[in-house]
């Protein structure tokens, strides 16, 4: 997870980290969004804020 403010997070643990990590970011930056899942990078340009 990156937020706007550069601030990050990260999960491996479970079968699905990303919704209960995602709800966690969001409580402290509503933008907080993925920027890899599995390896995979999902960061779209077009949302705006990191990675810069």
């Amino acid at each position: 997870m990156l937020a706007p403010d550069g601030s990050w997070g990260s999960a491996n643990s479970g079968t699905d980290p990303l919704p209960a990590l995602l709800a966690g970011c969001r409580a402290k930056d509503p933008a907080c969004r993925p920027y890899a899942v599995d390896g995979d990078v999902v960061w779209t340009a077009n949302a705006g804020g990191p990675p810069q």
